[in-house]
């Protein structure tokens, strides 16, 4: 079950890593290319257990979850929550929650249940 989970781990970084690339290539715009390459190292360090891919998953999955907050809490300043129910702009949520807070949790639970511990230092 462990092997799973590491290569659903490593599988989500490289997936997001390859869609950063193909936006970036499709749109032109390169302000955010640079993040692939640390998407896919993770996948691949992820994927070989290397203690080096923990911390940088940490990283990553904080810079993931926090530009979609960064963006929700642009929409709420413009106004997108003002005219509709609670309910609905909690629904609205949803999404996001599903494709950016969970697999980010996802990987930042493989990460640290499965891959090896760093080294003490004394």
């Amino acid at each position: 079950m462990a092997i799973a989970q590491i290569w659903l781990a490593a599988l989500l970084l490289l997936c997001a890593g390859l869609y950063v690339l193909r936006e970036s290539w499709r749109t032109q715009v390169w302000q955010w290319a640079w993040v692939a390459i640390p998407l896919i190292a993770a996948a691949v360090g992820t994927a070989t257990r290397r203690n080096w891919a923990k911390p940088l998953v940490y990283i990553l999955a904080t810079l993931y979850i926090g530009v979609w907050l960064y963006e929700v809490w642009n929409a709420f300043r413009a106004g997108v929550f003002n005219d509709r129910p609670a309910l609905m702009n909690a629904l609205s949520l949803v999404p996001g929650l599903g494709l950016v807070v969970l697999p980010a949790a996802y990987c930042c639970y493989v990460v640290s249940a499965y891959l090896r511990a760093l080294p003490k230092q004394i």
